[in-house]
């Protein structure tokens, strides 16, 4: 259960409700997914987010990470059925060893890493180093010994004061919001903070705002109102109580832009130091913005989302000033 992976053990009151929860829906939602009579179920690739492998622990699925790679024959961590933790990929097999580098990164030795590439001992030279194979990931590991996947080491970003923090790993937790459509993370570079840009999802947001009588006319206008914000806002928060101090979001902008052009601000680009490069690439939507007869933005500035808007992204050339939504 739910609560014997967390390490607490369930009283009774938990099992009863657990007891219900399963013949009265979890057990039929486990069928409708082809999942009610699986014993044993193993997810490899990018590591799962905790907030999905918590979703699938609590319909009772008996879901374990796996780590490792081709050069390591597939598999050199795993979890096991007595030691499931939801941030971790578990611990290494027998005769295998994982240590970190000097930069975070994950290093393997065993008798399970490959020998070299096939007539390339350039590449192999670069991957294996004293008999430890360099995986190219970032992680850490917890009190308990459990490998922690931050992401690929490339992806991973860095804050002035040093810290660590994966963009993909809070983009995926603030996506398990039914209200939260797209989201991209950036960071690092002269800025001491973690940015989100957010995108709400329309059909979810609208029924949320139809059934507290919200009135709105388009996209833009929804994605602007008060209540909405606060929304969005609620879920940055509770994302921000799972993420180490320093890696919590401190600032995000809610865009007004349904279709996908958001998305096309990629990772690398966003990390730039001279956020301005990165704002010119997006189109300056909203010019007919609602809130756009506040304080108008000097001239020469970058604006989203109308001029001067409160809940949209201001940008000034001199890179000094910037306007987000700023976190506590």
């Amino acid at each position: 259960s739910t609560t014997e992976a967390n390490g607490h053990a369930p009283t009774a009151l938990d099992r009863l409700r657990a007891r219900l929860a399963h013949w009265l829906c979890v057990l039929w939602l486990r069928d409708k997914l082809g999942l009610r009579h699986l014993r044993r179920a193993y997810t490899g690739g990018a590591a799962l987010g905790p907030d999905v492998f918590r979703f699938f622990h609590a319909l009772g699925v008996n879901l374990k990470q796996i780590y490792g790679q081709t050069e390591v024959a597939g598999i050199s961590v795993l979890h096991r059925d007595d030691a499931i933790k939801y941030q971790t990929v578990g611990t290494a097999l027998p005769e295998t060893e994982i240590r970190l580098g000097d930069d975070g990164e994950i290093l393997t030795r065993g008798p399970v890493v490959f020998q070299g590439y096939y007539h390339n001992d350039e590449a192999t030279a670069e991957a294996l180093v004293d008999g430890w194979l360099h995986s190219g990931d970032a992680g850490m590991f917890d009190d308990d010994g459990h490998l922690i996947v931050i992401d690929r080491k490339s992806d991973v970003m860095t804050l002035d004061d040093g810290t660590r923090f994966s963009p993909q790993f809070i983009e995926n937790k603030l996506k398990f919001s039914p209200y939260v459509r797209e989201a991209v993370v950036f960071g690092g570079g002269d800025y001491p903070y973690v940015t989100a840009l957010i995108t709400i999802d329309f059909p979810n947001c609208g029924k949320w705002a139809e059934r507290r009588q919200i009135a709105y006319t388009t996209f833009p206008d929804l994605s602007q109102k008060q209540p909405v914000y606060e929304l969005v806002r609620e879920h940055v928060e509770r994302t921000n109580r799972d993420l180490p101090g320093a890696a919590r979001i401190r600032r995000f902008y809610q865009s007004p832009v349904m279709d996908e052009r958001i998305v096309w601000i990629e990772r690398k680009e966003a990390s730039l130091a001279q956020p301005r490069d990165v704002i010119e690439r997006v189109p300056h939507f909203c010019s007919g913005c609602p809130h756009n007869t506040s304080t108008r933005v000097p001239e020469g500035s970058h604006a989203l989302g109308g001029i001067g808007c409160h809940y949209m992204a201001t940008w000034m050339p001199d890179r000094e000033t910037h306007t987000f939504t700023q976190m506590g």
